[in-house]
C-alpha cells in the first residue's frame, strides 16, 4: 500500500536523479522484504527444512584450497604460451614452426606420460602402505586416487621442466629426439626429484630441504638437462666465426618475444602464489606476501639490466631486459 502511495507523490513532484535513486532503493527493500527468508546452512547434524546441503567447515576449507589451486594450475598452464611465445620471436624466422611444435606436443606428452607412470613415482602410494624414499609405487593410471587438482599442479610443472630445457638446444634439435627427451623427463626425472623434495617420504623432504615453487625440481632440473643438451650438440651453426668470435644472432621478432615476457610474468603469479596449495589457515596471507616478492623481483631485475647496458652501450635495449626478466621470474 506504501509504495504506490510513494511512486504516486514523486510523480507528482517530478523525477529527479536523486528522487530516482531513492525511489529504486525503496523498491528493493520492499522486494528483499517480500522474499522468504532462508536459513543458513547447518552442520550440527538436524535436518534442513529448506534443503540446503550440509556442509562442515572441513569441506569448506577443501573446496576453498582445492579452487585456489586449480585457479593456479591454469594460470600456470598459461606458462606454455608464454614460452612458446618467447622462443619463437628469440630464434631465427625459419626454426619458428619447429619450436611451436614442439611447446604443443610437449605438452601433450606429459599430460599422458604423467597421468600413467610419473605422478605415481612422484607421489603414489603402494597399497600395502610401504614407504619409499626414493621413488613413489603405486596409484598408476591415477588407479585409487582421488586427489585430482594436486595431479593437475604438478603436470604443469612437469611440463615447464621439459619447456626449459627446450630452450638453450633451439634450433638444433631434431624433432624424434625432444619427443624421446619429453617422455624420459616427465616420466622418470621430474617425478622423482619430485618424489625427494615434495613427497611427505622423500628423502630431502625429510632432511628438511624446502623447493618452494619448484625451484629445483623444476628449474635446476629443466636447466641441467638443458646444459648437458647444449654440451652435446655444440652451438648453432653460424654462431661463431672462423677466428672463434660470436656473431650476433638478434631475435627475428621481438614482439612476439615481448609478448611471451609479458604472459611468462602473469602466469608465474600463479606458480609462485599457488605453491600455498590453499588459501585457508591464514596461508592467503603468505600468499599476498609471495605475489609482492614476485613482482618486486621481477621490476628490481629488468631496472637492474635497464641502467646497467645504458652504462655499458650508452642505449636502452629491450632483448636485455626480457633476459633479466627472465632471471628474475626463475631464480
Amino acid at each position: 500500500i506504501t509504495l504506490p502511495i510513494i511512486y504516486r507523490r514523486m510523480m507528482l513532484r517530478g523525477f529527479g536523479s536523486i528522487r530516482l535513486l531513492l525511489f529504486a532503493s525503496i523498491v528493493c527493500c520492499f522486494i528483499q522484504g517480500a522474499l522468504p527468508q532462508q536459513k543458513s546452512a547447518r552442520n550440527d547434524g538436524g535436518n534442513d527444512s529448506n534443503g540446503l546441503v550440509e556442509v562442515s567447515f572441513t569441506e569448506l576449507e577443501w573446496d576453498i584450497d582445492a579452487d585456489w589451486l586449480l585457479s593456479n594450475t591454469y594460470l600456470v598452464f598459461f606458462l606454455q604460451a608464454g614460452f612458446g611465445m618467447l622462443e619463437a620471436g628469440m630464434v631465427r624466422a625459419k626454426n619458428t614452426k619447429n619450436v611451436l611444435l614442439k611447446n604443443l606436443i610437449n605438452t601433450a606428452i606429459c599430460a599422458i606420460s604423467f597421468w600413467a607412470v610419473g605422478y605415481s613415482f612422484a607421489f603414489g602410494q603402494s597399497s600395502s602402505g610401504a614407504t619409499n624414499p626414493f621413488i613413489g609405487t603405486g596409484n598408476f593410471f591415477l588407479i585409487d586416487f582421488r586427489y585430482y587438482a594436486h595431479w593437475s599442479l604438478h603436470w604443469v610443472k612437469a611440463s615447464a621442466a621439459v619447456t626449459v630445457l627446450s630452450h638453450p638446444m633451439a634450433e638444433r634439435t631434431m624433432f624424434p629426439a625432444y619427443v624421446i627427451i619429453a617422455i624420459v623427463v616427465s616420466t622418470i626425472v621430474y617425478p622423482t626429484v619430485a618424489h625427494w623434495l615434495h613427497s611427505d617420504e622423500g628423502w630431502l623432504n625429510v632432511m628438511g630441504m624446502i623447493d618452494y615453487t619448484g625451484g629445483t625440481a623444476v628449474h635446476i632440473v629443466g636447466g641441467a638437462a638443458g646444459l648437458v643438451g647444449t654440451i652435446i650438440l655444440r652451438p648453432r651453426l653460424g654462431r661463431f666465426d672462423q677466428a672463434g668470435k660470436p656473431r650476433a644472432m638478434p631475435p627475428h621478432n621481438v614482439t612476439v618475444t615481448s609478448l611471451g615476457i609479458f604472459i611468462l610474468w602473469y602466469a608465474w603469479y600463479g606458480c609462485t602464489t599457488g605453491s600455498t596449495l590453499g588459501l585457508t589457515q591464514r596461508r592467503w596471507l603468505v600468499a599476498a606476501r609471495i605475489a609482492i616478492v614476485t613482482t618486486l623481483g621481477a621490476t628490481s631485475s629488468l631496472l637492474t639490466v635497464l641502467v646497467t647496458r645504458r652504462l655499458q652501450t650508452y642505449k636502452y635495449d629491450l632483448v636485455p631486459c626480457i633476459n633479466g626478466l627472465i632471471i628474475a621470474q626463475y631464480y
